[in-house]
């Protein structure tokens, strides 16, 4: 599998394809006659920096992560977060949003989700981390946020769930929170979320916490499978 920033206008179209395929056609959060083009856009996407995972040729997954901008964060307005009040301190603040993974594609490819998703997670909070971002939100599903939490990377509850989507949960952390939280308790999944932590990604290996082993399925060199099953 590999994940990347899309870049490129084809890359780009490969990430409104897929969203329109995973939230109107196989989910069903977004009609499809709204999308005649069958790209799922919005008034967020230019202001984002968009993730795609690759199976191949094959674009399995993908992600953005929203900027500060004009229109303010989705999870401001359908979720009635005030970010200002959750990230204090003068912090960039930046929303993971528009996480897709097509159940089609995991089938036929046989890859688990969950693998998709931690590889875009680690592809954003990355360059989140490279542009100097403070604080994260997002609305969350469940399953998402225990996924996040069984990886050392704790998000607080921002306020009630609400129907979003599926039913969602805002949720918000500070960046510096969560990588405290994984240098005292797991720095093998600090150096798997920050790879350029070279003498972290070391422990890790030396230890063999991550299998220490390429595969074509694993993220990064690490075998995450673990992660999955913890």
């Amino acid at each position: 599998m590999r994940v990347k920033k899309a870049t490129s206008y084809d890359e780009l179209l490969d990430v409104y394809r897929l969203r329109y395929k995973v939230y109107c056609l196989e989910r069903g959060y977004e009609r499809p006659e709204d999308y005649p083009a069958g790209l799922e856009t919005d008034i967020y996407d230019p202001y984002s920096l968009h993730f795609v995972a690759y199976v191949k040729s094959v674009p399995v997954g993908t992600v953005r992560l929203i900027l500060q901008n004009p229109h303010g964060f989705p999870v401001e307005r359908h979720c009635n977060v005030d970010t200002r009040s959750i990230c204090q301190h003068g912090e960039k603040v930046a929303e993971i949003s528009r996480l897709a993974v097509s159940s089609e594609a995991t089938k036929d490819i046989c890859i688990e989700r969950g693998k998709i998703t931690l590889g875009l997670i680690r592809e954003l909070y990355s360059a989140s981390r490279e542009l100097g971002i403070g604080c994260l939100v997002s609305a969350m599903s469940l399953p998402l946020e225990r996924l996040l939490k069984r990886c050392g990377l704790k998000f607080l509850k921002a306020g009630p769930a609400v129907d979003y989507h599926g039913l969602r949960t805002p949720y918000f952390a500070a960046c510096e929170d969560l990588e405290r939280e994984l240098f005292n308790r797991r720095k093998d999944l600090l150096a798997f979320f920050l790879p350029e932590s070279a003498d972290l990604a070391v422990h890790a290996a030396s230890t063999n916490l991550f299998g220490g082993r390429r595969t074509e399925v694993g993220v990064g060199g690490w075998l995450i499978s673990p992660l999955l099953q913890e």
